[in-house]
C-alpha cells in the first residue's frame, strides 16, 4: 500500500509495536507523527525515521490536546491515528469517555 503523501499519527511510538508501525509506514511513504511519554527514546526513534516527536502524556486530555495541534500546525491534517499507549479498555468507542482512554 502506497502511503505517499499521508499523515500518521503513532501513541507509544518510541518502542514496541508503535514504533514497529512506525518503521512499516515509514516504509511505504507516510509522514510520522510519533508520540509517547518517554523524551529519550522518542528522540531516538523520531530522528531514526525523519518523523515530528512530541512527548505526550495518553493519561492527560491537554497532552493529547497538545499532539493534535503540534500534528496540524505542521501537517495540517492526520491521515492516520494508530492509538497504541495507555490503552486498556474495551467496549464500544463511541460511549468511552477521556477518562477511559
Amino acid at each position: 500500500m502506497d502511503l505517499r503523501g499521508k499523515v500518521a499519527v503513532i501513541t507509544g511510538g518510541a518502542s514496541g509495536i508503535g514504533l514497529a508501525t512506525a518503521i512499516a509506514l515509514r516504509a511505504r511513504g507516510a509522514d510520522l507523527v510519533l508520540a509517547d511519554i518517554e523524551a529519550e527514546p522518542l528522540e531516538q526513534a523520531a530522528t531514526s525515521l525523519g518523523a515530528l516527536a512530541v512527548v505526550t502524556d495518553v493519561a492527560s486530555k491537554s497532552s493529547v490536546d497538545a499532539l493534535a495541534e503540534r500534528t496540524f500546525e505542521r501537517f495540517g491534517r492526520a491521515d492516520i491515528v494508530f492509538n497504541n499507549a495507555g490503552v486498556a479498555v474495551g467496549g464500544p468507542t463511541v460511549e468511552m469517555t477521556h477518562a477511559d482512554w
